[in-house]
C-alpha cells in the first residue's frame, strides 16, 4: 500500500501562444486540440504510465472524434521522454493559472492534475500501478 504525503507541488504551465487553439484545429494526432502549453519539470515525476525526468516539456490536450480525451507530452530536447496520458476525470477549473499538480508518493512525485483555467477545465489522471 502506498502512502500519499500531504505535500503537493505546483508546476506552472505556460500557454504556447502560437499553437494555442481553442477553436479545434488538428494537431499532434488529435482531431481537436484545445490547449497547448510548456513547462519545466524540476524533478523526475510519474504521469500515468510515463516516467518523465527533470527537464523542459511541451504538452497538448485534446480529443479524437471517438471521444477519447488525452494529453500528449514531449521533451523539448531531441530523443527525450514523451508519452500519451489518458484522462480519468474532467471538472471545471479550480485554479486561477495553468498548472500541473504533483503529489508525493513515498520518494516519488506523481502528476495528478492539469489545471487549464484558460479553457475552464481541470483534468485528473490515474496513478501508475506500483
Amino acid at each position: 500500500m502506498r502512502t500519499i504525503e500531504n505535500s503537493m507541488i505546483e508546476v506552472e504551465v505556460s500557454p504556447v501562444a502560437f499553437t494555442l487553439d481553442t477553436t479545434g484545429a488538428r494537431f499532434q494526432g488529435f482531431d481537436v486540440t484545445e490547449f497547448t502549453g510548456s513547462f519545466i519539470l524540476p524533478f523526475e515525476a510519474h504521469w500515468g504510465g510515463v516516467c518523465l525526468p527533470a527537464g523542459e516539456y511541451i504538452l497538448f490536450y485534446g480529443f479524437q472524434v471517438c471521444g477519447a480525451y488525452f494529453v500528449k507530452v514531449f521533451g523539448k530536447v531531441k530523443d527525450s521522454a514523451q508519452g500519451v496520458i489518458f484522462i480519468q476525470e474532467h471538472k471545471p477549473a479550480s485554479a486561477t493559472r495553468n498548472a500541473l499538480i504533483c503529489i508525493r508518493e513515498g520518494d516519488s512525485h506523481v502528476i495528478s492534475t492539469l489545471e487549464m483555467p484558460m479553457i475552464d477545465k481541470s483534468v485528473t489522471f490515474a496513478s501508475a500501478p506500483g
